[in-house]
């Protein structure tokens, strides 16, 4: 296995992890992620209906145009992820954690809209 050195100072970096988002019926691979969490992970236009993601910190996530129809997002963080025109339609969100600004009002209104079926 090869070990990664920072190219300034030499130090051995972390190994990077890969996370798998995975369906959450079929078990079937919808996006791999090289890294140890998804906070900060651009993830725009995903398509990632029917993931499941519970549990998952996607905090500062850009969920902008994702498709999370019938997503698990159980236990989920998804504080100051940009959810702009995401679908939520059939989503799981209990004890989801949202955190909307007041300035984001009508962001906050198209996820709780997204949600109805």
């Amino acid at each position: 296995m090869e070990i990664t050195k920072c190219k300034e100072c030499g130090h051995e970096l972390p190994k990077k992890e890969i996370v798998e988002i995975k369906h959450s019926i079929t078990g079937q691979v919808l996006k791999t992620i090289e890294g140890t969490d998804l906070k900060y992970t651009d993830l725009r236009f995903a398509n990632l209906r029917f993931a499941d993601l519970e549990g998952i910190d996607l905090k500062y996530t850009d969920l902008r145009f994702a498709n999370l129809e019938y997503a698990n997002l159980r236990f989920a963080n998804l504080r100051f992820a940009n959810l702009e025109g995401a679908s939520f339609v059939g989503a799981k969100t209990k004890m989801c954690t949202v955190n909307f600004s007041s300035m984001e009002y009508e962001q906050a209104k198209q996820f709780i809209e997204g949600l109805k079926l």
